[in-house]
């Protein structure tokens, strides 16, 4: 998955950025809170996830991406989400004056497969939200779906590349 995608990086900075984009205006509708910079958390060596993609960023070389740890007991959302297979909704604590500002973030783990083994999570798209993680979860009814769709949507997507669909 890494290596096949990092050889496609300059188009796929340019196409990925506009899917999260465009994710995060259908999450935004799900969950009734403006959602912000949709990010694609790609594995990466060594047990990683990379902050591959980014509606606001293009990345020119691999090198420059941020990498955090994956796990139950990761510092971040993406790894969290990464390490349990499962949505994780969670408050962050932001400076007030940064813009744009967002209460809470939303990981939801993308789950791949080469059509004949069982999928596995090789990825995690987050978004930055204005409503508190108490809020999205009291209308998750409302977004589970969006979220869903983007998972399989997302998995489609790394699949075809990284196993040549």
């Amino acid at each position: 998955m890494w290596v096949k995608h990092n050889r496609r990086l300059a188009a796929l900075q340019v196409e990925y950025a506009a899917a999260l984009e465009h994710d995060a205006e259908s999450m935004a509708e799900a969950i009734g809170a403006t959602a912000h910079r949709g990010t694609l958390w790609l594995a990466a060596p060594n047990g990683k996830l990379a902050r591959w993609a980014s509606a606001s960023t293009q990345y020119q070389s691999a090198k420059q991406m941020k990498r955090v740890p994956t796990g139950h007991d990761s510092p971040w959302i993406s790894g969290e989400a990464m390490g349990a297979e499962t949505v994780r909704l969670k408050d962050i604590a932001k400076d007030d004056r940064v813009t744009p500002h967002w209460r809470s973030a939303i990981a939801i783990p993308i789950m791949v497969s080469d059509g004949v083994l069982p999928s596995f999570a090789a990825a995690v798209v987050t978004f930055g939200l204005e409503s508190t993680a108490v809020a999205a979860w009291e209308r998750q009814e409302m977004w589970e779906a969006t979220a869903r769709d983007l998972s399989r949507d997302w998995g489609t997507r790394l699949s075809d590349i990284a196993f040549n669909r």
